[in-house]
């Protein structure tokens, strides 16, 4: 029963066959990332907790902070403890995950 093999796998085709409407995930980043990059430019909702350290779990520290763009695209780092951990994977900005956040105009 199931299938062998690396979580990504199967996705596209179930993507394709219109079978899931919903991915729920938990796991390393890239695998969360591989997913929300399989399910983007589809109605495919993918809800991830993410992997975030929280040190103090009140947010207090900012350790947990990820980079999370809204509608207008605007980024602004969200603490997981706080925000999260469960987030939409199509909001949070992949490619600035563990970077330093720089100043926006």
């Amino acid at each position: 029963m199931g299938e062998r093999g690396r979580v990504t796998e199967p996705i596209p085709g179930l993507v394709a066959d219109g079978l899931v409407d919903v991915i729920y995930s938990c796991g390393p980043m890239p695998m969360l990332r591989a997913i929300s990059e399989i399910v983007a430019g589809t109605d495919v909702v993918h809800q991830c907790a993410v992997e975030e350290s929280m040190a103090c779990g009140v947010g207090i520290c900012m350790t947990c902070v990820l980079p999370v763009s809204d509608a207008a695209g605007s980024i602004s780092m969200k603490r997981s403890c706080i925000d999260g951990p469960v987030m939409n994977g199509a909001s949070v900005a992949w490619d600035l995950v563990g970077k330093i956040p720089e100043a926006h105009a």
